[in-house]
């Protein structure tokens, strides 16, 4: 009797277990449960170049486009003026002059070359003068050619420097004849028988600039 019992008893149990074990594995009628969202990642601001579209006026459309003009091109540009070239006078009517004064003898010729006994270091010396001096010496030399003299001199003070000056006598050689153009009478008078005293006085100043630039060639004294 009792085994009888314990076997329905464990029968009961089985069976049990079976239907707890059924009614687990059947699904629930609870719907699914939705997906997760991502979460959304934040969108990067405009950069500063990027602005609205936006449409235009019609008066901006209407309106005309200003045309910039285009500057030159620097080749076009001139840098600086070309310089002139500076044309020689040549003589008309003589062949040249001696100047016997500041203790040296000096020759000129008609093409702007002189000697000298004697400059300022006591030597021989030779050269040629600036053509800007040549052709304003050549063009009063050219009217002396045609010049009126007379017979009574004129005599004007020759300019006087610390180192030379014109204070002897100068002899002109025109065309076949030579004349005394100016005679020192002194120190402080040179005269001459040319009637136009402006042009005489001009001539005076040359020809002691001669006198000076042949003292100072080859000649560091000072």
């Amino acid at each position: 009797m009792l085994n009888s019992s314990r076997l329905a008893t464990g029968i009961f149990l089985i069976f049990a277990c079976t239907t707890c074990t059924q009614e687990s594995a059947q699904p629930t009628n609870s719907p699914p449960k939705p997906a997760a969202t991502p979460p959304s990642l934040p969108t990067e601001p405009p950069t500063r170049n990027e602005q609205p579209a936006t449409t235009p006026s019609p008066l901006a459309a209407a309106a005309p486009v200003a045309t910039p003009t285009p500057s030159p091109a620097p080749s076009s540009i001139p840098t600086s003026a070309p310089s002139p070239s500076t044309e020689m006078v040549y003589p008309k009517g003589w062949k040249g002059i001696t100047i016997v004064a500041n203790y040296a003898k000096t020759t000129v010729d008609f093409l702007g070359h002189f000697t000298t006994t004697r400059n300022a270091c006591g030597l021989e010396e030779y050269g040629s003068l600036e053509i800007t001096f040549w052709n304003e010496f050549a063009t009063k030399m050219n009217q002396l050619v045609t010049a009126e003299w007379g017979t009574l001199a004129q005599c004007y003070e020759p300019p006087h420097t610390t180192r030379a000056s014109m204070d002897g006598t100068v002899e002109v050689q025109l065309g076949t004849e030579t004349k005394m153009a100016f005679e020192a009478k002194g120190y402080y008078e040179a005269c001459s028988l040319l009637k136009d005293s402006v042009f005489a006085k001009d001539l005076l100043l040359l020809f002691n600039q001669i006198v000076l630039i042949a003292d100072k060639e080859g000649c560091d004294h000072p």
